[in-house]
């Protein structure tokens, strides 16, 4: 099968008498791979005797070819008598392809049966055409079956990407598989080639928990196992590292990686050490905080010089003066890029709803390879629609007065937007990604469309919804009741992390409240559950990863903003506008301590607890009532309230109200006797009888 490069090449094909078969193709998509295997067959099949061209070409690469023959999604097979189209294949249909190669070349004989081993070999091949296939009746968007409709569910409630084969548009195949897997029925699941099971087999999967591990890793669209989809040079960016490297005198370069790539370390450091000799390598594994952020703590032990991210970053400007060299690696998308564009286009149409003049496009970092295809279509399916392209703000040539830097993107300024129409689309996963999570808060109100690279699905994110919002005017709640804070150290690399738990120590101690620094590398309940005198936590962390959910802590954890927001302002000034980046919050502080203090009353009562909150930096006698201890009295009712803002010392609340104390406290008891102990070997002491 030849691989053409345009229309003029294909004008050689098409002769008066001969049948060229042209399958628009792309290189990412799996499906195509299939397509590709049975024209390989039929080619095979059809002998050289025949006057039928089988012929490919990159449809992304040639968009007027494409939409000289309407082709609106990958594969698709256009067939031609001469020079005139004479009918075409949409989709993975072996079945019908072979049929109407029959009928427009009927002077070839194609081979009417494989032997045994040839059936065996295309059935591996078939298995083996992406990290997860489903054979199926019907299609993911329409099964014919009850059982493929929740096979299907399942693994997109998952966000496991998969490629399908309806087996209805091949019985030889429908047929053979049974025996070749020795399995009778339909759907049936396939992981690198090896048969998981069908659908009760999933479904127990599913209760056990092991369905990722069963299918393998790199099933998720968003995780970032590399893919065979590409080379291993070019999913690494090796020849681009290595220019990098060139440019200065590096010694000694630190490789990050996470978790999900480090299999591939070691190969990664042979291909850089071929070409840079006299240059240490060293690789970074299980990162002190998370994953997205350099890890400039481990890279300062070797004393790098320079700094390799790979995969998934949160694009944070980064503290040290170490150089960084992001490599965002890639990740699949579920369809083309086409059909993204074009169902992007149907939901608005749908929803009736209408872009702004100007949309920002924010994505996942591992999509850049593909964004700006997504750009080109999406200009196509909406002329009138100015498409701005957010690159990481390092690699942003253009400077706008009505732009802001935000996530590492520069994002435009709120007052530039349209409240009444979509500003932004993200082509991230709704469901876990943290950008768009951290994003919905900051920019609170904004109507954001998202495009999900994993099943393809479109969505609208309600940023305008109270929910979030409340859960967060809840922390800021449980911060006023708070007694001991505990400053949780989230990032080592972050700029201006230092300064911010600095302002955030004097913030405390302005307002009285005991507090701890802790650092205890990456998070999880059971180590803050070793904290229980602590009531809640302040997590100084990257913007993405500042906004952890408290729903399996035993103590809520807040974000800094929410610290300040809590200590400084009074209910009547209480509106949430959180920030998440250091620099944002830097300057929120610096301008309320710097702002007239307004006349507030010293105590307010928590909304939770119904207990009085201490909120003035003054002395307890701002309360009305107060004794100079740590309780008051209401004579009406003579109940004890107790004051949250208690100005007992460290050291008493460590001897008197920690929760546990020591062994015993009594040092020197009152009256001490002393009595011979036992003496020998257990078996018999010498003072037994």
């Amino acid at each position: 099968m030849k691989i053409i490069s345009g229309e003029q090449d294909l004008t050689s094909y098409l002769k008066d008498q001969d049948v060229t078969v042209l399958h628009f193709c792309a290189d990412w998509a799996a499906q195509c791979q299939q397509i590709n295997s049975a024209m390989s067959v039929l080619e095979s099949q059809l002998g050289q005797s025949s006057k039928v061209n089988f012929v490919a070409v990159e449809a992304e690469k040639v968009p007027e070819l494409s939409m000289k023959h309407s082709v609106k999604a990958v594969p698709t097979v256009v067939i031609f008598k001469g020079a005139k189209a004479v009918d075409r294949v949409d989709g993975v249909h072996v079945g019908q392809l072979t049929e109407k190669v029959r009928l427009y070349a009927p002077g070839a004989r194609l081979v009417e049966s494989l032997t045994d081993e040839q059936w065996n070999e295309k059935l591996k091949k078939l298995t083996h055409s992406a990290p997860v296939m489903v054979f199926m009746k019907g299609n993911p968007d329409t099964p014919r079956c009850g059982f493929s409709r929740q096979l299907i569910d399942i693994l997109r409630g998952k966000n496991i990407s998969f490629v399908t084969f309806d087996i209805l548009e091949d019985e030889e195949v429908r047929q053979r598989l049974k025996k070749f897997s020795d399995w009778p029925t339909y759907p049936q699941v396939y992981a690198k080639g090896e048969l998981v099971g069908g659908l009760d087999i999933i479904k127990e999967l599913v209760e056990t928990g092991e369905l990722e591990e069963s299918l393998g890793r790199d099933i998720n669209a968003t995780s970032n196992v590399r893919s065979e989809n590409w080379s291993f040079d070019e999913f690494y960016e090796i020849e681009r590292c290595i220019q990098w490297l060139m440019t200065g005198e590096r010694k000694s370069v630190a490789l990050q990686f996470p978790d999900d790539l480090l299999n591939d370390s070691v190969e990664v450091v042979f291909r850089l050490q071929d070409k840079l000799h006299g240059v240490k390598f060293y690789v970074l594994a299980d990162t002190s905080y998370g994953n997205c952020c350099v890890d400039k703590v481990a890279a300062s032990h070797v004393s790098a010089d320079a700094i390799i991210h790979f995969g998934y970053s949160c694009l944070s400007e980064t503290a040290s003066n170490v150089p960084v060299l992001n490599v965002f690696t890639k990740i699949l998308l579920a369809q083309s890029v086409c059909d993204a564009a074009k169902r992007i286009s149907q939901f608005v149409e749908s929803e009736q709803d209408s872009l702004a003049n100007k949309v920002t496009v924010l994505w996942d970092p591992r999509l850049t390879y593909a964004i700006e295809d997504f750009r080109e279509w999406l200009e196509k399916m909406f002329p009138e629609v100015n498409i701005h392209l957010s690159y990481p703000h390092a690699r942003s040539e253009e400077v706008e007065t009505s732009s802001v830097v935000r996530f590492g993107r520069r994002l435009p300024t709120e007052d530039s937007l349209d409240s009444d129409k979509i500003n932004f689309l993200f082509l991230v996963d709704p469901e876990s990604s943290l950008f768009l999570r951290a994003f919905g808060l900051v920019f609170a109100g904004q109507r954001v469309l998202c495009y999900s690279p994993s099943d393809g699905s479109v969505s609208m994110q309600n940023t305008r919804g109270t929910k979030s919002l409340m859960q967060r005017y809840y922390l800021v709640e449980c911060v006023r009741d708070a007694q001991t804070v505990g400053l949780l150290v989230g990032t080592l690399s972050v700029k201006d992390h230092l300064k911010t738990l600095k302002c955030l120590r004097d913030l405390l101690k302005k307002k009285r409240r005991k507090f701890y620094t802790i650092s205890v590398g990456k998070i999880n309940p059971e180590k803050l559950a070793n904290f229980p005198e602590i009531d809640v936590f302040v997590l100084i962390a990257c913007a993405e990863n500042s906004l952890l959910s408290s729903k399996e802590f035993l103590k809520p954890i807040v974000t800094p903003y929410e610290l300040q927001m809590a200590l400084e302002k009074s209910e009547a000034d209480a509106e949430l506008k959180p920030r998440l980046e250091f620099i944002e919050i830097l300057q929120s502080i610096k301008h309320s301590s710097t702002a007239e203090e307004k006349d507030n009353p010293g105590c307010n009562v928590s909304l939770l607890t119904n207990r009085l909150q201490v909120l003035s930096a003054g002395d307890e006698s701002s309360c009305e009532g107060a004794s100079g201890g740590s309780e008051i009295v209401e004579a009406s009712t003579e109940k004890s309230v107790t004051v949250l803002g208690n100005r007992d010392l460290a050291s008493n609340f460590l001897n008197f109200n920690r929760t546990w104390r020591g062994l015993e406290l009594k040092v020197q008891p009152k009256d001490l006797t002393l009595k011979k102990g036992q003496s020998g070997i257990p078996i018999r002491y010498e003072n037994e009888s």
